[in-house]
Protein backbone atom coordinates (compact mmCIF):
# COMPACT_ATOMS: atom_id res chain seq x y z
CA UNK A 1 0.00 0.00 0.00
CA UNK A 2 1.26 3.50 -0.83
CA UNK A 3 1.95 5.94 2.00
CA UNK A 4 -0.84 8.50 2.21
CA UNK A 5 -0.42 12.26 2.41
CA UNK A 6 -1.73 13.77 5.62
CA UNK A 7 -5.34 14.85 5.42
CA UNK A 8 -6.86 12.20 3.18
CA UNK A 9 -7.65 8.53 3.01
CA UNK A 10 -8.23 6.84 -0.35
CA UNK A 11 -10.92 4.60 1.19
CA UNK A 12 -13.19 7.56 2.02
CA UNK A 13 -16.04 8.23 -0.36
CA UNK A 14 -18.47 11.13 0.30
CA UNK A 15 -17.45 13.96 -2.00
CA UNK A 16 -18.69 17.35 -3.11
CA UNK A 17 -17.30 18.66 -6.38
CA UNK A 18 -19.59 21.67 -6.74
CA UNK A 19 -17.93 24.83 -8.13
CA UNK A 20 -16.02 26.71 -5.46
CA UNK A 21 -16.05 23.77 -3.05
CA UNK A 22 -12.78 23.21 -1.21
CA UNK A 23 -12.30 19.61 -0.11
CA UNK A 24 -12.05 19.13 3.64
CA UNK A 25 -9.37 16.84 5.08
CA UNK A 26 -10.47 13.25 4.51
CA UNK A 27 -12.67 14.22 1.55
CA UNK A 28 -11.76 13.18 -1.99
CA UNK A 29 -12.98 14.53 -5.30
CA UNK A 30 -14.73 12.01 -7.53
CA UNK A 31 -12.63 10.58 -10.33
CA UNK A 32 -11.44 13.64 -12.19
CA UNK A 33 -14.06 15.90 -10.53
CA UNK A 34 -12.15 18.83 -9.05
CA UNK A 35 -9.05 17.99 -11.08
CA UNK A 36 -10.55 18.61 -14.53
CA UNK A 37 -8.61 21.18 -16.54
CA UNK A 38 -5.11 22.07 -17.71
CA UNK A 39 -2.32 22.13 -15.09
CA UNK A 40 1.23 23.54 -15.17
CA UNK A 41 3.73 21.28 -13.37
CA UNK A 42 6.92 22.43 -11.62
CA UNK A 43 9.54 20.35 -9.84
CA UNK A 44 9.96 20.96 -6.10
CA UNK A 45 12.47 18.24 -5.20
CA UNK A 46 13.82 14.73 -5.47
CA UNK A 47 15.01 12.87 -8.55
CA UNK A 48 12.67 14.50 -11.05
CA UNK A 49 14.37 16.42 -13.87
CA UNK A 50 13.49 20.08 -14.45
CA UNK A 51 9.87 20.07 -15.63
CA UNK A 52 9.99 22.93 -18.16
CA UNK A 53 6.95 22.78 -20.43
CA UNK A 54 5.31 19.90 -18.53
CA UNK A 55 1.53 20.04 -18.25
CA UNK A 56 -1.21 17.68 -17.12
CA UNK A 57 -4.54 17.72 -18.96
CA UNK A 58 -7.34 16.04 -16.99
CA UNK A 59 -10.89 15.32 -18.18
CA UNK A 60 -13.16 13.02 -16.19
CA UNK A 61 -11.41 9.91 -14.94
CA UNK A 62 -8.32 10.15 -17.16
CA UNK A 63 -5.65 12.50 -18.39
CA UNK A 64 -2.24 12.97 -20.04
CA UNK A 65 1.08 14.41 -18.95
CA UNK A 66 2.72 16.26 -21.84
CA UNK A 67 6.06 17.96 -22.46
CA UNK A 68 5.64 20.74 -24.98
CA UNK A 69 4.13 19.34 -28.17
CA UNK A 70 5.27 15.75 -27.58
CA UNK A 71 2.64 13.01 -27.24
CA UNK A 72 1.43 12.59 -23.69
CA UNK A 73 1.76 9.80 -21.15
CA UNK A 74 -1.80 8.62 -20.30
CA UNK A 75 -3.03 8.08 -16.75
CA UNK A 76 -6.24 7.22 -14.87
CA UNK A 77 -7.52 9.43 -12.04
CA UNK A 78 -8.36 7.53 -8.83
CA UNK A 79 -9.28 10.03 -6.11
CA UNK A 80 -6.12 12.07 -5.65
CA UNK A 81 -3.88 9.58 -7.44
CA UNK A 82 -2.84 9.75 -11.09
CA UNK A 83 -2.03 6.15 -12.11
CA UNK A 84 -0.05 5.92 -15.34
CA UNK A 85 -0.82 3.31 -18.01
CA UNK A 86 1.22 1.52 -20.64
CA UNK A 87 5.01 1.58 -20.36
CA UNK A 88 4.80 3.84 -17.27
CA UNK A 89 2.49 1.43 -15.40
CA UNK A 90 3.47 1.40 -11.72
CA UNK A 91 4.20 5.14 -11.69
CA UNK A 92 1.68 6.98 -9.49
CA UNK A 93 1.46 10.71 -8.77
CA UNK A 94 -0.09 11.22 -5.32
CA UNK A 95 -1.70 14.65 -4.87
CA UNK A 96 -2.64 16.76 -1.84
CA UNK A 97 -4.50 20.11 -1.96
CA UNK A 98 -2.05 23.03 -1.73
CA UNK A 99 -4.17 26.17 -1.95
CA UNK A 100 -6.77 27.34 -4.46
CA UNK A 101 -6.30 25.65 -7.84
CA UNK A 102 -3.04 24.01 -6.73
CA UNK A 103 -1.85 20.59 -5.58
CA UNK A 104 1.41 19.33 -4.11
CA UNK A 105 2.44 16.04 -5.68
CA UNK A 106 4.68 13.09 -4.96
CA UNK A 107 5.87 10.90 -7.83
CA UNK A 108 6.07 7.29 -6.67
CA UNK A 109 7.08 3.98 -8.18
CA UNK A 110 6.34 0.70 -6.42
CA UNK A 111 5.21 2.72 -3.40
CA UNK A 112 8.45 4.69 -3.03
CA UNK A 113 8.59 8.46 -3.50
CA UNK A 114 11.33 9.59 -5.86
CA UNK A 115 10.35 13.20 -6.52
CA UNK A 116 7.99 16.02 -5.63
CA UNK A 117 6.21 18.64 -7.70
CA UNK A 118 3.51 21.30 -7.58
CA UNK A 119 0.75 21.62 -10.14
CA UNK A 120 -1.22 24.81 -10.65
CA UNK A 121 -4.40 25.10 -12.74
CA UNK A 122 -3.77 27.03 -15.97
CA UNK A 123 -7.29 26.66 -17.36
CA UNK A 124 -10.51 25.02 -16.16
CA UNK A 125 -12.07 22.15 -18.06
CA UNK A 126 -13.92 23.20 -21.19
CA UNK A 127 -17.38 21.94 -22.10
CA UNK A 128 -17.45 19.43 -24.92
Amino acid sequence: MLPRAAGYNADMTGTNDSPGHVSAPGELPEAGGGLDGLWQVERTGGLLPPLYGVQKRIAGGSGWTTIGRLPGAPFDVRGLELRYRGPLRGLVDVLAPDGPDAYAGRSTFAGRTFGTFRMTRVAPATAA
